[in-house]
């Protein structure tokens, strides 16, 4: 009976000891699932926070490259603005010019290119010069022109002349609006400061 009793003494204490290592396995368990929890909360809140700094220098660094942008886009949409106003104020003073005013002004053009025309006879076509307008102004910029022979053009695309020599090799166009793209090019700022006055140009 005693050996009985012994063995069942030791079985209990086996299956006593099976249940203490069950519990404690069963309690690392969840202390590990706990702590694995933990640090996977707190790598994903760190994840999370990491996009949130990310997105707001993105942003910051978007809105100051706006804020860059912002003087010069300003100055362009100005610049475009009054170029638009000059060429409209140009367009609106030569289309208002009589005869003689336009002829005075392709005059100018004409005397610059006087030295390429010398001894050349010529065939001279016009718009809004008169019959006489156009060769005067040829013969008065180069006196010493072996002939003109002067044809009334309407197709020209403005008020002015166009000049050909007979053998082909040059052709001069004097119009009112290449005159008007010599001045835009040559005395842009001062036509702006008499449109909108010197403050714009700050």
């Amino acid at each position: 009976m005693e050996e009985v009793s012994g063995g069942e003494r030791i079985q209990r204490q086996m299956l006593e000891d099976a249940r203490h290592k069950a519990q404690q396995i069963r309690s690392k368990g969840r202390n590990d699932l706990a702590q694995r929890a933990a640090e996977s909360e707190a790598r994903l809140a760190a994840a999370v926070e990491k996009i949130k700094a990310t997105n707001a220098e993105r942003t910051e660094r978007e809105r100051s490259e706006i804020r860059a942008r912002l003087p010069l886009e300003k100055m362009r949409l100005r610049t475009r603005i009054l170029d638009q106003k000059l060429k409209e104020g140009m367009r609106e003073y030569f289309g208002g010019l009589d005869e003689a005013r336009r002829t005075a002004l392709v005059a100018v053009l004409v005397r610059r290119a006087a030295p390429l025309l010398r001894g050349r006879a010529v065939r001279l076509r016009s718009r809004g010069l008169g019959r006489e307008g156009a060769a005067e102004v040829l013969r008065s910029a180069v006196p010493d022109l072996a002939s003109v022979t002067d044809l009334d053009s309407p197709e020209l695309p403005a008020p002015g002349m166009v000049a050909e020599t007979l053998d082909g090799l040059l052709v001069l166009r004097a119009t009112l609006d290449l005159v008007e793209e010599t001045l835009l090019a040559e005395r842009r700022l001062e036509l702006i400061s008499a449109l909108v006055g010197d403050e714009v140009l700050l």
